[in-house]
């Protein structure tokens, strides 16, 4: 160590990371709301006890990830600490930290000393510019992911002059298992690393000090690997809704602006000239890897990191190209910039990984100027990041907490839902069944929720029935494309609560039916397109959503019933009212349709 040891550097990049996390910590329990949103509905039933936890729950599909571990992790914690979601994200932030901590203990050890320049890892993955991950407390499946690959990096970047080869490619190995049981955002970083821990196998000139029985412990943890990404495939479908990715330039740019704002969102304001600079950096890594791999002591870490960085690219670009013109108001930034900033965690890793490689493989003047250039770029976003944070703190901040006051005020729940809707969950039928089981459960505001009115229910009478791109067989509607929808326009406007509906639906591909649902205290112009949905008609709201089990029946009470049903809340004026039944062609039969009115007195 030296006399460096002793000088002011470590006591700046270990006290940084315990300020960051204080800070981070603060700012979570300010910001925070004991309420889930949006994916975190999903875990409401087991966690409440009204759900069954099964194997087959713990590996179906949520949208296009399979998440076993993520949800047993959430399972446990809130069995030790109750149902308290801010304890989940406050858990998230901890992980986080860990990987901060452990990332500088390998920078220090693999040089001898703790640099200045080490502070990049807390001022990287502890700052309030990642706010959307930090204050939703589902996103424990990006946490893990990240941590796991953070773990990989750190053995490998110390492997195998201070990690054995054989304790090594165990952690490796091990990690890779517990980033495919993390969803689609681990399982696409490890073929990388699949390929790479067979070419270990059998070339033992890449780790030649591996045993016989350590290769054929090696070999047994691809083969679980290898088997379990192929069972993620089985039964797997993709969510109907999301957008398809554009091509050419265009997809080459988001991906760009998706790798190039892992270093933080306030990094946007340097655009293009950042993303110029970050696809430098990230071609420079892959050089100083590639120029050390024929170096035989060298050859193990550095084809490591070479497949680690490889698959983080393969996420990059599969994100860009899944995600892209996929975003929320709320969680934008900037103009040009179309990804939600939740995003940006899951790049986090590539840029911690240059810094390491520069670390080993720069020259001694590169190695620092490198290593500052990362450090000090980080500094300058601070303010920015924390900005737009502190910003989407606020926002969300208000309107949950403008939601928990309404609860305390005693609003019925159909009236919380629609007021609320766009913060919680777009679907209101899970909403609708799940908020008594938060009251039942005692959780937080939730205790105050005032049930429903019992409302006067007139059924719609056949005659007020219409449709557009629709064929009719019987009283069963065939739909030519997405367009294609049935409906009924009320003779007047009058003012309803909600709609029940009643139908089947099933996809002629065979796959999960996409509903939508538009409505209106006007007739609706005629059917031209996505234009009819940009109407400003009063709301929409769709389905399926989130857990695959639940995709039939939109949620798990209603898991077992014969036929659909939903109720749409509306509590406005109602003249007009469609359901799109599918993007796809589908057969629809629409059973009953009832407004839901308030009670005449007696």
């Amino acid at each position: 160590m030296g006399v460096k040891t002793n000088s002011w550097q470590p006591l700046l990049v270990w006290g940084l990371l315990g300020a960051m996390l204080i800070v981070i910590m603060g700012f979570v329990w300010k910001f925070g709301s004991n309420v889930p949103s949006w994916d975190g509905w999903d875990m409401v039933p087991p966690l409440t006890g009204n759900q069954p936890v099964t194997m087959e729950w713990l590996w179906s599909l949520h949208n296009e990830h399979r998440v076993p571990l993520p949800r047993l992790t959430a399972l446990l914690l809130y069995a030790i600490t109750g149902i308290n979601f801010k304890i989940g994200m406050a858990f998230g932030v901890l992980l986080i930290a860990v990987l901060a901590y452990a990332l500088i203990f390998t920078a220090s050890r693999m040089r001898g000393y703790t640099s200045w320049t080490d502070a990049f890892f807390p001022l990287l993955l502890l700052n309030i510019g990642h706010a959307t991950n930090y204050l939703w407390a589902w996103q424990i499946q990006y946490f893990l992911s990240v941590l796991f690959v953070g773990i990989v990096l750190a053995v490998l970047a110390q492997a195998p002059k201070r990690i054995s080869e054989k304790n090594a490619t165990t952690v490796v190995g091990a990690c890779t298992l517990a980033l495919i049981l993390c969803g689609g955002n681990g399982l696409l970083i490890v073929p990388p690393l699949l390929i790479w821990m067979v070419f270990v196998l059998f070339m033992p000139g890449i780790a030649p000090t591996l045993k016989r029985g350590q290769r054929t412990w090696l070999a047994g943890l691809v083969l679980m690997a290898t088997s379990l990404t192929a069972a993620y495939f089985i039964g797997y479908e993709g969510v109907p809704y999301h957008p398809d990715g554009k091509s050419g330039w265009t997809m080459i740019r988001t991906i760009t602006q998706l790798y190039t704002i892992g270093l933080g969102p306030g990094l946007y304001l340097a655009w293009p000239l950042s993303g110029v600079a970050a696809l430098l950096g990230l071609l420079a890594g892959f050089w100083q890897l590639a120029k050390n791999i024929p170096q035989h002591s060298e050859r193990f870490r550095a084809t490591g990191l070479m497949a680690l960085l490889a698959g983080l690219s393969i996420l990059c670009v599969a994100i860009g190209h899944g995600r892209d013109n996929l975003s929320l108001t709320s969680g934008q930034i900037g103009t040009n910039f179309v990804f939600e900033i939740r995003y940006y965690l899951l790049i986090v890793p590539v840029w911690c990984a240059l810094y390491l490689i520069f670390s080993i493989y720069s020259s001694p003047r590169f190695n620092i100027f490198g290593r500052a250039v990362l450090c000090l770029a980080t500094l300058l976003l601070l303010w920015p990041n924390t900005q737009i944070g502190w910003g989407y703190g606020k926002y969300l901040r208000a309107n949950l907490g403008s939601f928990e006051e309404d609860m305390r005020a005693g609003l019925p729940a159909h009236e919380l839902i629609i007021r609320h809707g766009d913060f919680l969950h777009v679907n209101q039928d899970i909403l609708t069944d799940y908020l008594p089981m938060l009251r039942k459960a005692q959780v937080g505001a939730f205790v105050a929720l005032k049930q429903d009115p019992i409302f006067e229910e007139i059924q719609i009478p056949y005659s007020y029935r219409t449709a557009e791109r629709i064929v009719f067989q019987g009283d069963t509607a065939f739909t030519e494309d997405y367009l294609g929808y049935v409906g009924f326009v009320l003779p007047e406007s009058r003012h309803v609560h909600g709609v029940t509906l009643k139908f089947t639906n099933s996809d002629l591909k065979k796959a999960a039916p996409f509903r939508m649902y538009f409505w209106s205290g006007k007739k609706m112009k005629q059917n031209i397109g996505h234009n009819v949905w940009k109407e400003g008609y009063n709301s929409i709201f769709y389905q399926p959503t989130g857990d695959r089990m639940n995709w039939e029946r939109a949620t798990w009470l209603k898991q077992l019933d014969t036929i659909s049903t939903t109720t749409v809340w509306i509590n406005d004026m109602l003249q007009e009212f469609r359901i799109y039944p599918d993007l796809e062609p589908c057969a629809f039969f629409l059973v009953e349709v009832k407004l839901l009115v308030a009670r005449k007195e007696d």
